[in-house]
């Protein structure tokens, strides 16, 4: 990345780490004991044939919008 164009085009950008790999087998057991409810960070559901509606939902960080799961098997109306 050119830092001059970051610069003159007042680009921002941020970046986070994540231990997801290391910390699957934890939230897989809490979830299986049912210590842990996944579904709480899940904001809608969606079908598969509308991933195009969701990412542009995250894009544009719509209010209320947390995680979006898609169902390959649910049919669309």
């Amino acid at each position: 990345m050119r830092l001059r164009a970051v610069q003159t085009k007042e680009l921002q950008f941020s970046a986070g780490l994540c231990s997801a790999q290391r910390e699957m087998p934890t939230l897989l057991a809490l979830t299986a004991a049912g210590r842990l409810d996944p579904a709480v960070v899940v904001s809608d559901r969606l079908p598969l044939a509308q991933a195009a509606t969701g990412y542009a939902m995250l894009a544009r960080r719509a209010p209320g919008v947390g995680k979006i799961t898609l169902r390959p098997d649910a049919v669309t109306s």
